[in-house]
């Protein structure tokens, strides 16, 4: 499957922007991996999609072992300021779709990995600590590889903020 391929599908997958990214370009954080480390959102040690699942080093092997990548954005439009429903709506895009294109990529690329914003939501209640249920199908956490979103898009020439009143929700997906 060509990369060009993978676009138009992402696409049908429902991203808004799709773009090619270089794994080379992953520059892991500390800030950010001590920032999941403060749980604020729950599920540091609580989440199999989030971390701690391995070191730095090994997450950074991990990233750099993939030769392709696109970065996926959902972006989400509203006239308020602040705007829960959105933000709610354009994370369930970005999540499902994310899912559906790992589903279909997997089917060539069985050792894909397709990352996402936050935590794996596949599983209503994590089985955490207890092994993942469904390795297959968990979708990791972009920052849980102490990923800064917002260098990792400007390194490979792609926007993030969109505007005022927008949100830009980031995946990725590497073969």
């Amino acid at each position: 499957m060509t990369t060009e391929r993978i676009i138009e599908i992402a696409k049908e997958c429902g991203f808004d922007e799709v773009n090619p990214l270089d794994p080379k370009t992953f520059v892991q954080s500390q800030m950010v991996r001590d920032t999941c480390a403060t749980n604020k959102c729950g599920g540091y040690g609580a989440n199999w999609g989030c971390p701690p699942h391995s070191t730095a080093e090994e997450d950074n092997a991990k990233l750099q072992s993939y030769e392709h990548g696109l970065i996926l954005q959902c972006i989400g439009r509203s006239s308020k300021r602040i705007d829960r429903k959105m933000y709610a709506e354009t994370g369930k895009r970005l999540a499902d779709g994310i899912r559906r294109l790992k589903d279909i990529m997997t089917e060539e690329y069985p050792d894909c990995l397709a990352l996402g914003a936050g935590g794996c939501r596949f599983c209503e209640k994590c089985a955490r600590p207890e092994p993942c249920r469904f390795p297959d199908k968990r979708i990791e956490a972009l920052e849980g590889y102490g990923i800064f979103i917002t260098q990792l898009c400007r390194d490979n020439n792609v926007l993030y903020y969109y505007g005022e009143g927008t949100i830009a929700y980031n995946a990725a997906i590497l073969w």
